[in-house]
């Protein structure tokens, strides 16, 4: 009898489920990936097999005969939109009623939560416009005479691990400390330490912060798609809060220059230039330190991945003519 009551308690709420959350999208005639009760559109990221990006991926290659699709978060509704101009609709045109998407509680990251990423209305506006201008094209350029000077570090890194017999190097670790090192001499002015240190000042702050271990997925995974729990246990979506040895590196840098008279005209040079004017948003030392990853974590993720595509693309004859005609 008591399994009965149990099997139709299950069965009530299965059934509650399905018609309160998952036929949301139907109910608006949407297309949408049809969910699997309890996980929604999420098995295989809470199983591991696949991360969120994968699965955007996965729906978008499925699915792209539409303008845009609906999935399920666990019981919440999200929507992946296809088509360019919708797009640049939300981003552009109707941003300001996207602009809130992710939030890290001031007590489970302080220096994160300061984050041009995170932040959202005015404050976002305001710390934007602060930025930008340290990422225009002009700004850029200057960053070409920094690589070249880390270029020939990595070689003479290269040269040292052959002449050790030293059969092969692994391309992805050789991609992280070139843009380790790109990112730490250019916007920082500071040495990483990349081609001569056995454990890198970049490394490390990018492993303890976007760990590639399966620890720091989970962690990940639960910032990601159980909010609460996240900040119970102080994870964010980038796995682990800001590390006291960057705050540390920075802070040192600022301080040094200032007691020295030192100016670089770099990223950090603007930051603190606007700090010492007391430009809102900018005031705090937590505020400079977290304006400060953004270029850490905006060029040292994305640049590694490119350099290790465009190796990979460089050793096939196929893949240079494709890229070459798109």
């Amino acid at each position: 009898m008591i399994l009965y009551v149990l099997l139709l308690i299950a069965f009530f709420i299965y059934f509650w489920c399905k018609v309160r959350y998952y036929t949301y999208w139907k109910n608006r005639h949407v297309p949408y990936e049809k969910p699997m009760f309890p996980f929604g559109s999420m098995l295989k990221v809470l199983t591991m097999q696949r991360n969120i990006s994968e699965v955007c991926c996965d729906l978008y290659r499925k699915y792209n005969r539409y303008r845009y699709v609906g999935f399920f978060n666990m019981w919440s509704p999200a929507i992946l939109v296809c088509d360019p101009e919708i797009i640049k609709e939300v981003l552009i045109r109707q941003f300001r009623s996207f602009g809130v998407w992710i939030h890290v509680p001031h007590n489970v990251d302080r220096t994160l939560s300061l984050n041009p990423f995170v932040l959202d209305g005015e404050v976002w506006k305001d710390v934007r416009g602060k930025l930008t201008s340290q990422f225009t094209g002009a700004k850029m350029k200057n960053v070409i005479p920094n690589m070249v000077h880390v270029n020939g570090r990595m070689m003479d890194y290269i040269k040292g691990q052959l002449r050790e017999s030293c059969d092969e190097i692994n391309v992805g670790d050789l991609s992280l400390k070139f843009t380790g090192e790109s990112v730490y001499h250019y916007a920082y002015g500071v040495d990483g330490g990349s081609f001569s240190d056995k454990c890198p000042h970049p490394l490390e702050v990018a492993e303890q912060i976007c760990t590639r271990n399966q620890l720091g997925k989970v962690k990940q995974m639960i910032a990601m798609m159980f909010p609460s729990l996240g900040n119970l246990i102080k994870c964010t979506f980038i796995g682990g809060p800001i590390t006291s040895s960057f705050k540390e590196m920075i802070l040192s840098v600022v301080k040094y220059r200032k007691d020295n008279g030192v100016t670089s005209k770099n990223y950090l040079d603007h930051l603190s230039e606007l700090k010492s004017m007391g430009v809102p948003h900018f005031t705090s030392e937590d505020q400079l330190v977290s304006h400060a990853f953004t270029f850490f974590s905006r060029w040292y993720r994305n640049d590694r991945d490119n350099l290790f595509v465009y190796f990979t693309g460089a050793r096939k004859k196929s893949g240079r003519s494709r890229a070459s005609q798109t």
